[in-house]
């Protein structure tokens, strides 16, 4: 095994989609979480890793659209009405304007008995909305509701998935063929969270709402179609080795006021990943963390 990964690796890996605590098929659920709809920097190192390992069986790769880091989850939809939805959305827009928006890196991976993934780094400068967001939670559900702790700096793993695991199976061929990849390091701003209704109904969290909800400002950055079209790796040459710039509005971006909830598609199969061909080498460096939770809901 490639000195790049680092050990322990999980004995084995394990079926990710098993039925949660008040889960249920049907039942959906509210959260504030960080989506990629405008990093495009990041989706395409996430891309670029599920490449490698889009042939390995027992993997099911995350389409485009529901890329995101776990944030918060605020609670079943049949137990928030919707004066109290406005009024969370009201709240983390208070709490999230005072905050300013926290540039992250990615690049190395973590694989997970169920799931594999990106972490942040440095985990601290996300730390501030992961508070926040719990703080503006706990005012409008109040304590007996929301019984949730506030979250221990210590134990912040703030990550993107790239895959989860949809069947008991061995780790080794997993690690072998992430180490094929070489992606540069993928630096990521965000200038909004988004406040999400989702389920998981089709072993994926999918999510049919989204509301923007700014970080540090009044403006939040709005495509003007659900989903940017990314060019497929066919289209590129071997020579490219460029990625989009980050924490900038692109030609398809425009800046609009925070809207309410904004219907999206409920499938990504129109959404093409993006896969650009790198050329140049580029350091390895696979991390196996086998004991870090990722399997609750809300750290998907």
């Amino acid at each position: 095994m490639s000195d790049a990964i680092e050990s322990p690796l999980p004995e084995a890996v394990r079926k990710h989609w098993w039925w949660r605590p008040g889960w249920k098929p049907g039942r959906h659920y509210y959260a504030c979480h960080l989506t990629l709809d405008d990093q495009p920097q990041l989706r395409t190192l996430v891309a670029i890793y599920q490449q490698a390992i889009q042939n390995l069986p027992g993997l099911a790769l995350i389409p485009a659209p529901w890329l995101h880091i776990t944030m918060q989850g605020m609670g079943f939809t049949d137990e928030i009405g919707p004066a109290e939805l406005d009024e969370l959305a009201e709240a983390l827009t208070r709490v999230l304007s005072r905050i300013d928006p926290p540039t992250v890196s990615f690049r190395h991976l973590t694989v997970h008995p169920e799931a594999i993934y990106l972490k942040a780094h440095p985990a601290d400068a996300l730390y501030p909305l992961r508070t926040g967001m719990h703080r503006a939670a706990a005012s409008v559900l109040g304590p007996d509701r929301f019984t949730e702790n506030m979250p221990d700096r210590e134990h912040f793993n703030p990550h993107v998935s790239i895959a989860y695991v949809s069947a008991d199976g061995e780790v080794q061929p997993i690690a072998q063929a992430l180490c094929t990849a070489a992606p540069p390091t993928a630096t990521a701003t965000f200038h909004r969270a988004s406040l999400l209704e989702f389920h998981r109904d089709n072993r994926m969290y999918e999510w049919t709402s989204s509301t923007p909800i700014a970080i540090g400002s009044a403006y939040v950055p709005e495509r003007t179609r659900a989903h940017p079209t990314m060019t497929p790796p066919s289209q590129h040459s071997p020579g490219d080795k460029h990625l989009p710039a980050q924490g900038q509005p692109d030609q398809g971006t425009q800046l609009l006021p925070a809207q309410r909830r904004r219907p999206v598609s409920e499938r990504g199969e129109d959404v093409e990943l993006v896969a650009l061909r790198i050329g140049e080498a580029c350091p390895r460096h696979v991390v196996a963390l086998a004991d870090v939770d990722v399997s609750g809901a809300e750290r998907a």
